[in-house]
């Protein structure tokens, strides 16, 4: 590769008197370098540029706006045209997410600093190009933990509100129902008000649940927590279940509504459905993530409740653009299918 022997220097010009020196700085200089002549060819590229695009030595005499995406090659030519027009030491559209296209038609995220040069009464431009990949992998994980850390923040408040405020209020609210029973003459009444407390006896042992999943900031594989989960029913079911081994690479959020939905079928079934066999299976099936739980209860009327945990099973799956299914077995008893799809990243 030939590297000018007059290089523009300061305000002056400056004739190297040993252009194989020349060559070797212009090839030592870390980042890739292409020059451009006013037509848009390449005339040089020191040797990181022709190991980024990959074209070997055919990257000298190259159209420049071939080192582009194809879905770009149109506006970069007039950008290279507007910057003839007004040659400059400057930054390539700063922020703009530029990326480079290689030989074998993948791009890398790059930036890019153009300087003009003036050769013996050529103009050029020098494109000095870095490949920002890993200040972007870098940048995109620190988003990540400041983005976990203001979720742990925030968990850690609702926890609070939770065990300050609404477990008190709930407390407060069975106790009195406590001291009224012995004021109701109906014993049909009375029953139902035993219920009713019975109901906000076990929603304080869901909050509580919830307040310590909250408070941990380093949580076990969702298969451990399902069977964690699982473990403390202490409903006369014959419980089987089956995780893919593949579940335990979701993303936390999702891993989060997947003991989610889990918890809450089966308190539906403990309260409503009198079975006596569950059955939990959590698959991964190509891009799709399945919980599955079975039982052999009474089943679904023709118009299933519109309650608060049906409802809070959809809209955990449509946060992630998934569903959420009930039917009745031909067999007794009822299916209940949440499905989310999964994004490579989230398996990765």
């Amino acid at each position: 590769m030939r590297v000018p022997t007059t290089v523009l220097c300061g305000s002056g010009y400056a004739r190297c008197v040993h252009p194989t020196l020349a060559a070797a700085v212009f090839d030592a200089t870390p980042d890739p370098i292409v020059v451009v002549d006013d037509r848009g060819v390449v005339v040089h590229a020191n040797a990181p540029a022709i190991d980024m695009f990959g074209h070997g030595d055919a990257l000298v005499g190259m159209a420049v706006d071939l080192l582009v995406p194809a879905a770009a090659r149109n506006a970069h030519a007039a950008l290279r045209q507007g910057y003839a027009a007004e040659p400059a030491t400057r930054p390539m559209a700063l922020g703009a997410g530029l990326r480079a296209a290689r030989a074998d038609g993948t791009t890398v995220p790059v930036e890019i600093a153009l300087s003009p040069l003036t050769i013996e009464d050529e103009t050029y431009t020098v494109a000095t190009i870095r490949d920002v990949s890993e200040w972007l992998a870098v940048r995109t994980g620190l988003r990540r933990d400041q983005a976990r850390v203001e979720l742990l923040e925030e968990r850690e408040r609702i926890a609070r509100d939770l065990h300050d405020m609404v477990i008190q209020r709930i407390f407060a609210t069975g106790m009195s129902l406590q001291a009224a029973i012995g004021m109701i003459p109906d014993h049909a009444t009375r029953e139902r008000v035993m219920s009713a407390i019975d109901e906000l006896d076990e929603t304080i042992r869901d909050i509580r649940n919830t307040i310590f999943e909250l408070h941990l900031q380093h949580r076990p594989a969702v298969s451990a927590r399902v069977a964690e989960r699982l473990s403390e029913r202490d409903d006369t079911w014959g419980l089987v279940h089956h995780i893919d081994d593949a579940v335990d690479m979701v993303d936390p959020d999702l891993a989060d509504d997947i003991v989610a939905v889990v918890t809450e079928s089966l308190s539906n079934i403990s309260r409503h459905a009198n079975a006596s066999a569950v059955n939990v299976s959590i698959t991964v099936d190509h891009d799709e993530l399945c919980v599955r739980v079975d039982d052999d209860g009474i089943g679904m009327s023709n118009q299933p409740s519109h309650g608060r945990g049906l409802h809070n099973l959809r809209e955990r799956a449509l946060r992630h653009s998934g569903r959420c299914t009930w039917v009745n077995r031909p067999e007794g008893g009822t299916s209940m299918r949440w499905s989310v799809p999964l994004l490579s990243a989230e398996m990765s």
